[in-house]
């Protein structure tokens, strides 16, 4: 249940540089 983790900091980060 790592990569749920991960999955969520990428999403976090996507936000942050404005992903969608």
């Amino acid at each position: 249940m790592f990569a749920r983790r991960i999955y969520r900091g990428i999403l976090r980060y996507a936000s942050a540089v404005g992903g969608t």
